[in-house]
């Protein structure tokens, strides 16, 4: 009967551990996984990220992203996107002159703002334009 007692109270506080170490201001903590790209400058490029939970990796649909450019003291906004039922949110960046200055390295930013239930991480990737 001890021993039963015992192994219910550890599995009481390592639900509790896990509960709270998931949670981020009483929000489920999430993780946005970019990938670089590499474009043409004057043609397009597609784009994607995957938001999911930080622990297990669930993917997390239609919630709205924002992607844009980021300089050093401003930004580019390119747009809200949705994730679908994989969690992924799909862009197409045309690279003109209103987007980008040309050639060169640049940063994409995606940003999940949180809501009620997630918390907001904000990831990068690297995009390079030809």
């Amino acid at each position: 009967m001890k021993q039963i007692k015992l192994i219910l109270a550890i599995s009481i506080f390592v639900v509790l551990a896990v509960s709270a170490y998931a949670l981020i201001n009483g929000r489920v903590a999430t993780s946005i996984v970019t990938t670089s790209a590499t474009g043409t400058f004057g043609k397009s490029v597609s784009v994607q990220s995957k938001l999911v939970t930080y622990f297990g990796n669930q993917p997390i649909a239609g919630q709205p992203v924002d992607l844009e450019i980021l300089y050093s003291t401003y930004s580019v906004p390119l747009g809200t996107y949705y994730t679908n039922s994989q969690g992924i949110a799909k862009a197409t960046i045309n690279l003109v002159p209103y987007t980008i200055n040309g050639r060169g390295n640049y940063t994409i930013g995606w940003t999940f703002r949180g809501n009620g239930i997630y918390s907001a991480p904000i990831p990068t990737a690297a995009l390079t334009v030809k």
